[in-house]
């Protein structure tokens, strides 16, 4: 779920997202840590892909977003140079310019330089572009990278995948980045329990049920491949009124939670520019 997480913070940190835009897949903003948790007390992932998630934490710790228990903080940097060593040998930079070095995987310009996806040429000679350069281009680092890992998800792994949950929803809450969601779609391939149990119900608040402390979200409505999933939009709406019921939500307040999915789709919608009006406010306020 780290790595959900993070690729969906990936999207806004290498400016592929920005205000008023939206997204889709990115339902690991709402699944709940603990239920999540209870399910998948041991995962395995790509070694690299776990070692991405602890340098991705560790930049978030040095921007404040996150609040830094020394002890989580030391495990980090101790199991990221860890595998640090096992994927890229024993010569390894240091964790802060691994650090680096991941932002510059997603550098235009870095990449231009390389030739990417073509990348030709000797290995840079400054340690930071080698190691950047290795990851793109050297099959061992590939292979290596591949291995799985055994990841436990704990009491303070848990502790820190909600707080970068929460952290993330204010984002999304603050750029006003509509999530799509696709009932359907979700519920066979998300392999939910059931349509009463999707995220998209923790993202966006029903009325009169607003967390304190936690950050309502923009949701639309959507149809994943109509073909596929023998679904239309008119279908999908159905499949959450009737879920909303069964939670014991009443008609009328089904109904608005609904209507706002369904602005939050025709305002985020991709033939016109999304959300105007924060759009405006971005350029008028640019640190805003």
């Amino acid at each position: 779920m780290v790595e959900g997480l993070r690729r969906i913070h990936e999207t806004i940190e290498f400016g592929l997202l920005s205000c008023g835009d939206r997204i889709g897949h990115g339902l690991a903003l709402g699944l709940a840590p603990g239920v999540w948790a209870s399910q998948s007390r041991v995962v395995m992932q790509p070694a690299e892909e776990r070692l991405d998630d602890l340098l991705w934490e560790l930049a978030l710790y040095q921007r404040g977003a996150l609040p830094a228990d020394r002890g989580r903080v030391e495990f980090v940097r101790a199991e990221a140079a860890r595998l640090s060593r096992a994927i890229y040998g024993p010569s390894v930079i240091t964790i802060e310019e691994q650090i680096n070095a991941r932002r510059l995987r997603h550098d235009p310009i870095v990449l231009e330089r390389f030739g990417y996806p073509f990348v030709n040429g000797d290995s840079p000679t400054l340690p930071l572009l080698r190691h950047v350069w290795l990851y793109l281009v050297d099959a061992g680092v590939f292979e290596r990278g591949q291995r799985p890992v055994e990841v436990m998800t704990h009491e303070h792994e848990m502790q820190v995948l909600e707080a970068m949950q929460s952290w993330l929803r204010a984002e999304f809450a603050r750029l006003e980045i509509t999530i799509e969601s696709n009932p359907s779609s979700n519920l066979l391939i998300g392999t939910l329990p059931s349509v009463e149990d999707h995220p998209v119900f923790r993202l966006q608040h029903l009325r009169g049920l607003r967390s304190e402390g936690v950050p309502s979200n923009q949701v639309s409505v959507n149809v994943d491949n109509p073909l596929t999933f023998s679904s239309r939009l008119s279908d999908e709406f159905s499949h959450l009124y009737y879920a909303l019921l069964r939670k014991g939500v009443s008609a009328a307040d089904a109904l608005v939670w609904l209507n706002e999915a369904r602005e939050n789709g025709w305002r985020s919608r991709f033939t016109l520019p999304a959300s105007a009006e924060c759009k405006i406010l971005k350029l008028l306020l640019p640190d805003g």
